[in-house]
């Protein structure tokens, strides 16, 4: 899947936009989709648990990262 042993954070992200331009839906659904807790709100936990379900195979520092560039206002969950 990946050109290199470690992705970088706009290869991820690639990924992602393309799984959900395959699957026809949002991110914001996409994400809602894996919210366990139903806060409306995704916590590294379950974003780690949503980049398993779409068999996106990184390191747990990649996911941060990438969790990082998502998390627009900083407050460590994505809404």
């Amino acid at each position: 899947l990946w050109a290199a042993a470690r992705p970088s954070v706009d290869e991820v992200l690639q990924v992602l936009k393309a799984i959900k331009e395959q699957r026809g839906l949002s991110i914001e659904r996409l994400l809602r989709q894996h919210d366990s807790s139903g806060d409306d709100k995704l916590a590294f936990s379950e974003f780690q648990k949503l980049l398993q379900s779409l068999s996106i195979d990184i390191d747990q520092e990649t996911a941060a990262e990438v969790f990082k560039r998502l998390d627009r206002d900083g407050d460590r969950q994505l809404s």
